[in-house]
């Protein structure tokens, strides 16, 4: 499974677009994070990694959040892992039915 960031449209109230992990399964989207992100890193070079990640989900397209999980999306990269698993973003966040 590999994940990448993404910018994700939320349709309920209060309407927003928020940058959330999304996981793949054979280059489909498969979860996201259950809640949106924020930049994180122990020194100041992995914070600037970090958001250098986020930055690139602005060059694909946004995805609703509730079509999550529903086949409709899949990453034209499968093989692409954008980074290294967020440890500070506990398993008990992710929700394979976001």
């Amino acid at each position: 499974m590999s994940w990448n960031y993404r910018v994700i449209k939320h349709t309920s109230r209060p309407f927003s677009h928020q940058i959330h992990e999304v996981y793949y399964d054979r280059g489909n989207i498969h979860s996201c994070s259950t809640d949106p992100i924020v930049p994180y890193g122990e020194t100041v070079e992995e914070l600037q990694e970090d958001i250098r990640l986020m930055q690139a989900a602005f060059e694909k397209p946004a995805i609703l959040y509730e079509d999550i999980g529903k086949g409709e999306y899949w990453d034209e990269d499968e093989d692409a892992d954008d980074g290294q698993p967020d440890e500070a973003q506990e398993w008990a966040d992710f929700d394979p039915d976001c």
